[in-house]
């Protein structure tokens, strides 16, 4: 599978609460890539407790 250039790209806060990422405009996709390029402790790792993605007429 290949890539066409990111819709967003962006940094989340180091913080417990939900955060918002808004598109500028809808985007037709199938699939959703999510990297994370670092991890706020340092390890060679990352995690993501919750994604949810929310259609633009829902």
């Amino acid at each position: 599978m290949t890539c066409g250039q990111p819709a967003l790209k962006g940094v989340f806060e180091n913080r417990p609460a939900a955060q918002t990422v808004l598109l500028p405009r809808p985007v037709p996709a199938r699939y959703l890539r999510f990297v994370a390029k670092s991890e706020v402790a340092g390890r060679p790792l990352a995690a993501v407790a919750e994604l949810d993605v929310i259609a633009a007429d829902g």
